[in-house]
């Protein structure tokens, strides 16, 4: 989706559409209301199609609802108006815009289909005037000049629905425009920002070089006047002064790179410090660790010996209660026989009671579940007693209407005596339908009373049923009775049985309950030594595996040691052989700067000064303005070192004698 802001003329536009389409609506309103009155007076003649109605009423909802939101999109537009909008605003704005553009295409759609409806009710109208001016010659001009009024208003409602459609198809053109623009605008809009930025940077960059460029031009003009001058002294000087500057730079840029190579060899002496010093801690931790796990093994193999004598004299003692247990168990077999003889009579009785019980609960389920049927037939009956009331009343408000619409028609006998039969026909069928429909009803009432009559039948059945459960239910319970006074007397035998078997059984679990408990220690020691075995073997790799990492970081951390030391000490031997260079260079440019002073007083009296300022006069100060002539020149020539003696030149003593161009005299 595309995100934009409207101008405050867009806004205004958009408002003014919205007021004229609410305007729009209201008339579509009242020429509904129009056309609902015209229906009511003409549903004698368009009896035939009874969705008109339906149709009419959809309108209504579409029209309330195109109108509630025309009326939340004024109030927003009217907020927007004051407020500035938001991005997040406009967004929701663009998605309202979607959703009215879908219902625009809706209501154009309803407005093609009350077209075509329209057009079916003018055929519908033209039938029936056909049929009126036949029957009723000597009021066709009322009905015609009625129907002529129904055709203005129709044309009229035709006409206002072409604008609409036209007005919707024009808004939704400019929303595509208006799109399309706001598009190409931000596209230029990005375009205008490029171009605008490469402007400034061409003009930056304009005005940049017009400075150069007069620097430069003035540079020229002030260097060609002393060029002419010291181009014969300076050609031997300037090979001289090249070398030398080249020779510094050298010097410079190794200097430099010395300067690099210490510093990143101290960053890596700091790091590996840090290193050791973190893996000393490392180291001692482990240690204390590796103590601490020393300890507690050796305090678990003392328990584990311990346990061990334990775990042998429990061993002895459940021998000895293993050959007790034996003879126990030949005596309860005896007594556990007669016991499930008696638990298996108890069974029996339990299982005939049981039955008996489940017996008499059934019926009892099957005794409510037919009441409740009952209930629930009768109030289905009550229901249909009151549906089939209201019937009645509906019959009879239809009656008290068919009386209003036979007095209506008796005003309209003279005009309407043909679609008076219609009527009559059609509320006739209504009504032998509604007749039919209650005799359905009297009949499904009368199924319902019958269900109702076998249902009572049945229950009194049940009843019966009922009451001869109950006396076999008192002829159980005093058997029951009687089997009771016998158990009761074979639980008082079983009793006195049961607690001489009882003390050798509390015994005997007691031991039990012992042995099994040292059998769950003696596994649970098993367990926590197999785990610490585990541990210890995990621990010691652990620990092997740390020290040999120590000692590959040792090994390294040498090896990056000796390396550092060695360039340290090669990048020492680079200095001072630098530093002693730097010396010569400095004692060179003295020596050079001593050459330039009595060159100077040479160039005094030769024929270039006089030739170079033919105006000066002779005075004592004459032997200073070359000099000042050669340190400007001097300034043009370097502009980029900003002079040739800030940097060392090599001595021309220690140079190789060249066959120099100058005269080694003045009567050469």
């Amino acid at each position: 989706m595309i995100n934009r802001t409207y101008s405050d003329e867009e806004l205004e536009q958009i408002f003014q559409n919205l007021v004229l389409e609410r305007q729009k609506t209201k008339e579509l309103e009242q020429k509904l209301l129009i056309l609902n009155q015209e229906q009511a007076a003409s549903e004698n003649i368009s009896s035939s199609k009874p969705t008109t109605s339906k149709e009419i009423d959809q309108l209504r909802y579409m029209i309330n609802l195109y109108k509630k939101k025309n009326t939340q999109a004024i109030l927003t537009l009217y907020e927007q108006e004051q407020n500035p909008i938001p991005s997040h605003q406009v967004r929701e704005l663009y998605e309202q815009i979607e959703d009215l553009k879908e219902e625009n295409a809706s209501l154009i759609e309803q407005q093609k289909n009350l077209k075509n409806r329209y057009d079916q009710v003018c055929t519908e109208l033209k039938s029936v005037q056909l049929s009126v001016t036949q029957d009723h010659s000597l009021k066709s001009h009322e009905w015609t000049a009625r129907y002529q009024e129904v055709v203005s208003q129709n044309s009229k409602q035709k006409e206002q629905l072409e604008k609409l459609a036209g007005s919707l198809q024009d808004r939704e053109k400019k929303i595509r425009d208006l799109q399309k623009f706001e598009y190409s605008y931000k596209k230029n809009s990005e375009n205008r920002f490029l171009l605008e930025t490469q402007v400034e940077q061409e003009r930056n960059s304009n005005k940049t070089l017009r400075l150069e460029n007069q620097k430069l031009y003035k540079n020229l003009t002030e260097s060609q006047k002393h060029s002419d001058q010291l181009e014969r002294v300076l050609k031997h000087l300037r090979e001289r002064s090249e070398e030398s500057h080249l020779e510094l730079n050298q010097l410079r840029e190794d200097f430099q790179r010395s300067q690099e190579a210490t510093t990143h060899l101290s960053q890596q002496l700091k790091m590996t410090q840090s290193r050791l010093h973190d893996q000393t801690q490392e180291y001692q931790q482990v240690q204390t660790e590796k103590n601490d796990t020393l300890e507690e093994m050796q305090a678990l193999q003392s328990q584990f010996s311990g346990l061990r004598t334990q775990v042998l004299d429990s061993q002895r003692i459940i021998q000895d209660l293993q050959g007790e247990k034996s003879l126990l168990e030949k005596r309860l077999t005896g007594a556990t026989t007669l016991i499930e003889y008696l638990r298996k009579e108890w069974i029996s009785v339990k299982e005939v009671l049981s039955k008996g019980l489940f017996e008499a609960q059934d019926l009892q389920q099957s005794y409510l579940g037919l009441v409740h049927d009952k209930t629930t037939y009768f109030n289905q009956s009550k229901q249909l007693k009151e549906h089939l009331e209201r019937q009645k009343i509906e019959i009879i408000d239809l009656q008290s209407q068919l009386k209003v619409a036979f007095e209506k028609e008796g005003h309209l006998k003279a005009s309407f005596e043909d679609f008076e039969k219609i009527w009559h026909e059609k509320h006739q069928q209504s009504l032998q339908t509604l007749q039919q429909k209650n005799l359905e009803l009297e009949n499904t009432l009368q199924k319902y009373q019958e269900d109702l009559s076998q249902k009572d039948e049945q229950i009194s059945e049940l009843h019966h049923q009922l009451s001869t459960l109950r006396q076999d239910k008192i002829h159980l319970e005093d058997t029951l009775t009687n089997i009771t006074r016998y158990q009761d007397e074979q639980e008082a035998r079983i009793k006195v049985a049961q607690q001489h078997l009882g003390k050798k059984v509390k015994e005997v679990a007691l031991l039990n309950e012992k042995i099994e408990e040292q059998k769950v220690q003696i596994s649970d020691l098993q367990s926590t030594i197999n785990q610490l075995k585990l541990k210890m073997s995990e621990a010691q790799a652990a620990f092997e595996q740390q020290l040999f990492q120590e000692k590959k970081q040792h090994d390294q951390l040498h090896e990056t040691v000796r390396f550092a030391e060695g360039q340290v000490a090669k990048w020492e031997e680079k200095y001072l052989k630098a530093y002693e260079k730097l010396k010569t260079l400095e004692e060179k440019q003295q020596q050079m700067h001593s050459l330039f002073s009595s060159l100077g007083h040479v160039m005094s009296g030769s024929p270039i000064s006089t030739a170079s300022s033919p105006q000066a006069p002779s005075s004592p100060t004459a032997p200073d303005t070359p000099t000042a002539n050669f340190s400007t020149t001097k300034e043009e020539i370097y502009p980029l070192n900003e002079s040739p003696f800030s940097q060392p030149a090599p001595s021309l003593f220690n140079l190789e004698q060249k066959p120099s161009p100058m005269r080694q005299n003045l009567f050469d």
